[in-house]
C-alpha cells in the first residue's frame, strides 16, 4: 500500500468531494496531487478505513468509514475515538483496539454495535505512531446466516413434526382402542367410587320411587335404628316422616319430579321404634332403568338444634346477667337505620321496652346540665375519638349515673357504618366513691396521727437502744474482767462465759434491730454503686479469714446498705464454715444484671433447708440474731430488684459447701 495520507487540517475531510479544495491542492505542487490520488484510492476500497494516532484521535476516515460512523468528517478528524463513542469504553472492542496498538500486533475480530444495530468485521493493523482500522459491515451476512440457521431449524422441525405425525398415525388406532378400554374401566371405577362414597357417607342416603324405599345406605340404616337394610327396603317412604311434616315432603317430591330443585327442609324423621329426631333433607330427581326416582340426602341435626336451644338459653342468661350487673347493651346499624337496645338498657334509661329509638330519645334522658357534654363527646366519637364517658340521667325525676362506652365502625372516608356499646348503671359506684373520699380523708387524718406516734416511738426506741447498748457494752467489759479474774477455768468461769455470751447475744440483737430500722428509714433512690469497693471493704473486716474475690469489677444499682448483704453472707460463711474455711466472692455480668455468689467450703446447707433458711427466725445451721440475718439479706436484695437463693457449691454435694447467690441490676 502506498504511503498513508498526511493528516489534513481539522475540519477538512479528504474523503468528501469538495471541488474547490481538490482544485486548490492540484495547484499547490506534485506531492499534493499524489496525496489526492491516494485519497481517491482509499475512498474507492470496499472497506471502511479509520486511521488513529497514538492518542486515539482520528487522523483519516474514508467515505465508507464516515457512513459507518454516521458522522461528518469535521466531527471526527482530530477528535478522540472514546469521546465520540463513549459507550465503547470498557467493551471488548476497546480491549482489542488497545491490545493491537500497545503490542503492535494485527488483530481481526467481529463486533456487534448495539446502538446502530450493526455487525462489523475489524482488521487492526498497527502503524508507526498509531493504528489503521479496516472495518466491513457484515450485518447482512450475519442476518443471512441467522436466516439460514432459522430455515435449517424450521426444516428440521418440519421433519420432526412429520415424523411425529407418522408415528402418531401409526399408533392412533391402538390409542383409540386403549382409550375405549380405559373409558370403560373409568366408568366402572366411577360407579364403584360413587357406591363407596354413598356407602361410607355419614349422612343418610336413600332412593324412593315416591312410594317405596328402593335403597338406603349403612348410615341411614343406623340412623333409623335398624340392623339390616331389609328392615327398611320396601317400606312406604312417608312412614319414616313425622306426620306433622308429610304434607311438606309431598310438595317437595312433586317439585323434584317436575325437574325443579326443592328447598332444603328441616323436619322430624321417625326411627323404626317411633322415636323422632330432627333432620335436614334435600331431594333430587334421577333415573334408574329409565324410570324417574328421587334420591334424598338426610342429615341428623339433633346437635344443631340443641346448640340453637343453648344459644337461646344463653341469650336469656345474658339478659339476666345484664339485669343483675346493671349493664345494658345497644347496637347501631346505619345502613338499615336501626338502633337496638337490650331490655336492661330500656330499664336503665326508664324507657318502656319496644319504644321506637332515636338519638333524640336518648338525649332527652340525659341530665340537662350534661347534654352539651354528652352530645359533644358523641360527635367527637363520630370523628374517630374514643367514646367512653360517665354522665347523669333523669329517670322518673330521680338523678342516676351511667357509664357509656362505644365501639364505632367508621370507613376510610369517615362515614359511620355502625357501632356497638354498653350502658352501665353506676349510681351505686358514684355513691360509694363519695363515701370512699370521705373515708380517705378520715384515713389521712389517722395517718398523720400514726406518723406522730411513730416519731414518738422512734424517739423512745433511739433512747432505749442507745442506753441499752451502752449498758451491754459495759456488761460485756465487766464479763471480760470477771473471766480474767477467774483465770478462765472452773465452774465460776463457765458461768461468767455464759453470762458474756448472753450479753454478746443481746448486743447482736440490738445491732439487728438497728439494721432493720436503717432499712425502713432509708428512702433515698437507688444509685450506681461500685461492687468491687463494697466487697473489698467487707473483706477487710475479716482479717484472719481466707476470702477470695473474683470478677467484681461492675457497677450495680443499690444504696449504702448493700454492704450489709455481704456482711451477713461473708460473716455467716466465716462463722459457720469451721476452721480453715475458704470463702470466695464471685461476680459475673449476665443479661443486664450481675450474678453474685458467696461460696464457702464449710458444711453446706441440706436440700430440705434451702428455702426456709431465708424465713424470719429460721436459724437452722445458718443465720445470726435469732434467724434474722438471711431474712434481712432477702429484704435488701429484693429492694434492689434482684432475688437470692442458695445452691450447693458442688452440684449434688451439700456437704462440700454452700453457694449463696443473688442478682443485682447492672448500672447503665
Amino acid at each position: 500500500m502506498s504511503t498513508p495520507p498526511r493528516t489534513p487540517r481539522k475540519g477538512t475531510d479528504p474523503a468528501e468531494s469538495d471541488g474547490k479544495t481538490q482544485e486548490l491542492w492540484r495547484e499547490d505542487d506534485a506531492p499534493n496531487h499524489t496525496l489526492l490520488s491516494t485519497a481517491e484510492v482509499l475512498n474507492s476500497i470496499s472497506e471502511c478505513l479509520f486511521v488513529f494516532d497514538g492518542g486515539w484521535r482520528y487522523t483519516y476516515v474514508n467515505t465508507r468509514g464516515l457512513a459507518m460512523a454516521r458522522r461528518r468528517g469535521e466531527e471526527l478528524i482530530g477528535s478522540s475515538l472514546w469521546e465520540i463513542f463513549p459507550e465503547l469504553t470498557g467493551t471488548d472492542l476497546e480491549r482489542r483496539f488497545r491490545h493491537a496498538m500497545d503490542h503492535g500486533v494485527p488483530v481481526v475480530f467481529e463486533y456487534h454495535y448495539e446502538p446502530y444495530g450493526i455487525w462489523a468485521r475489524f482488521r487492526l493493523s498497527p502503524i508507526p505512531g498509531g493504528l489503521m482500522v479496516f472495518a466491513t459491515d457484515i450485518t447482512g451476512r450475519k442476518q443471512a446466516g441467522e436466516a439460514l440457521r432459522e430455515a435449517r431449524e424450521n426444516l428440521e422441525k418440519r421433519v420432526r413434526e412429520r415424523t411425529a405425525d407418522l408415528e402418531s398415525a401409526n399408533t392412533q388406532l391402538q390409542v383409540e382402542i386403549g382409550e375405549r378400554r380405559r373409558s370403560e374401566a373409568a366408568l366402572r371405577e366411577s360407579e364403584a367410587k360413587y357406591r363407596t362414597l354413598v356407602e361410607t357417607a355419614l349422612d343418610m342416603v336413600l332412593i324412593h320411587d315416591t312410594k317405596k324405599i328402593l335403597y338406603i345406605n349403612p348410615a341411614g340404616v343406623h340412623l333409623l335404628g335398624a340392623s339390616h337394610p331389609d328392615e327398611i327396603l320396601g317400606r312406604r317412604f312417608l312412614e319414616i316422616v313425622h306426620p306433622d311434616f308429610r304434607d311438606r315432603v309431598r310438595k317437595n317430591v312433586a317439585q323434584d319430579l317436575l325437574g325443579d330443585s326443592s328447598p332444603t327442609t328441616q323436619l322430624q324423621i321417625l326411627r323404626l321404634d317411633g322415636t323422632p329426631f330432627w333432620a335436614e333433607g334435600k331431594g333430587v330427581m334421577t333415573h334408574i332403568g329409565g324410570s324417574p326416582v328421587i334420591q334424598v340426602i338426610v342429615r341428623d341435626i339433633t346437635e344443631r338444634k340443641r346448640a340453637e336451644e343453648a344459644l337461646r338459653q344463653n341469650r336469656e342468661d345474658l339478659d339476666r346477667a345484664q339485669e343483675i350487673g346493671q349493664i345494658g347493651s345497644w347496637r347501631l346499624d346505619v345502613d338499615r337505620n336501626v338502633l337496638t337496645w337490650s331490655d336492661e338498657t330500656y330499664r336503665i334509661f326508664g324507657v318502656p321496652a319496644g319504644t321506637p329509638l332515636t338519638y333524640e330519645t336518648f338525649l332527652a334522658c340525659v341530665h340537662p346540665d350534661d347534654r352539651k357534654y354528652v352530645d359533644g363527646r358523641w360527635r367527637a366519637g363520630l370523628g374517630g375519638e374514643p367514646y367512653d364517658i360517665e354522665h347523669r340521667i333523669v329517670v322518673d325525676g330521680e338523678v342516676k349515673w351511667v357509664r357509656e362506652k362505644a365501639y364505632l365502625e367508621i370507613d376510610d372516608t369517615g362515614r359511620l357504618l355502625g357501632g356497638f356499646g354498653i350502658a352501665q348503671d353506676i349510681t351505686e359506684r358514684k355513691q360509694a366513691e363519695v363515701a370512699f373520699r370521705r373515708h380517705t380523708e378520715d384515713l389521712a387524718r389517722l395517718h398523720r396521727k400514726l406518723q406522730d406516734a411513730n416519731r414518738e416511738a422512734n424517739l423512745y426506741l433511739d433512747i432505749l437502744t442507745h442506753d441499752m447498748g451502752n449498758t451491754e457494752n459495759v456488761s460485756n467489759l465487766y464479763a471480760d474482767l470477771l473471766i480474767d479474774s477467774l483465770q478462765g477455768t472452773g465452774e465460776d468461769a463457765d458461768y461468767a462465759k455464759k453470762l458474756q455470751r448472753s450479753v454478746q447475744k443481746s448486743i447482736e440483737i440490738l445491732k439487728t434491730v438497728t439494721t432493720i430500722r436503717r432499712i425502713h428509714r432509708t428512702t433515698s433512690g437507688l444509685r450506681p454503686v461500685d461492687l468491687d469497693t463494697v466487697i473489698r471493704d467487707v473483706i477487710a473486716d475479716f482479717p484472719g479469714s481466707t476470702i477470695l474475690c473474683d470478677g467484681a469489677d461492675s457497677s450495680v444499682m443499690a444504696d449504702d446498705l448493700l454492704s450489709l448483704v455481704f456482711d451477713n453472707l461473708v460473716g455467716n460463711a466465716v462463722k459457720f464454715g469451721g476452721s480453715g474455711v475458704t470463702v470466695t466472692v464471685r461476680a459475673q455480668d449476665r443479661d443486664g444484671e450481675v450474678l453474685v455468689s458467696v461460696e464457702d467450703t464449710g458444711p453446706g446447707v441440706p436440700d430440705n433447708e434451702k428455702d426456709e433458711i431465708f424465713h424470719r427466725y429460721e436459724q437452722k445451721k445458718r443465720g445470726v440474731g435469732e434467724g434474722l440475718g438471711l431474712f434481712l439479706v432477702q429484704i435488701l436484695v429484693e429492694r434492689y430488684g434482684g432475688r437470692v437463693w442458695v445452691d450447693d457449691r458442688v452440684p449434688g454435694r451439700p456437704e462440700a459447701g454452700a453457694a449463696f447467690r443473688f442478682t443485682l441490676r447492672k448500672a447503665a
